[in-house]
């Protein structure tokens, strides 16, 4: 009988992201014996995540949501989120968070000033970018605050395929005129 199964002390995948896969033999004496191959097979049958935390949600048939939508003009900031299925108003984040987004949120130190989060945070910016300063904002509506105020002027044109509501009024808040 032969079967794929996944070699016992095999590496992962370099990424993390799948899974070595070499193929054994499985006699019927239940011993798992390795089959010569030339090199591992990398391969993902799922997502390469467990999803940590779930809630539930209310479905919506096309009916509902219609009628909702129209209740509201077909304004989306008008739904309440308990009626919407799945949420691609915004770019603000994720419904699921990685085990170690949880950790990190756990062993965070929530000190006002000075805080080891802040400085590990700071250190991995400024070797990654190079960066000489690190100016943390909370959201990215403020980065983009705070990025207008210092580089749009008065007048200038900012052109977008389709600026986010946001971030045309932080253009249009620092004088600019946001063009779509």
């Amino acid at each position: 009988m032969r079967c794929t199964q996944l070699a016992p002390g095999f590496p992962r995948h370099p990424t993390g992201l799948g899974f070595v896969v070499a193929p054994r033999r499985v006699d019927n004496d239940g011993v798992s014996d390795p089959v010569d191959v030339p090199e591992p097979v990398y391969r993902t049958i799922i997502e390469p995540h467990k999803v940590k935390v779930v809630e539930p949600i209310r479905m919506t048939s096309r009916r509902e949501r219609t009628t909702l939508l129209a209740a509201v003009g077909n304004n989306l900031f008008g739904l309440r989120a308990d009626d919407v299925i799945i949420d691609l108003l915004t770019d603000s984040g994720t419904a699921a968070m990685s085990a170690e987004q949880w950790a990190g949120v756990i062993r965070g130190d929530e000190s006002y000033s000075g805080s080891r989060s802040f400085f590990l945070f700071e250190t991995a910016l400024k070797d990654f970018f190079c960066a000489r300063h690190v100016i943390p904002t909370h959201q990215g509506r403020a980065a983009e605050r705070i990025l207008f105020a210092t580089a749009v002027k008065p007048g200038q044109i900012v052109p977008s395929n389709n600026h986010f509501d946001t971030t045309r009024a932080n253009i249009e808040f620092a004088g600019g005129d946001a063009q779509d």
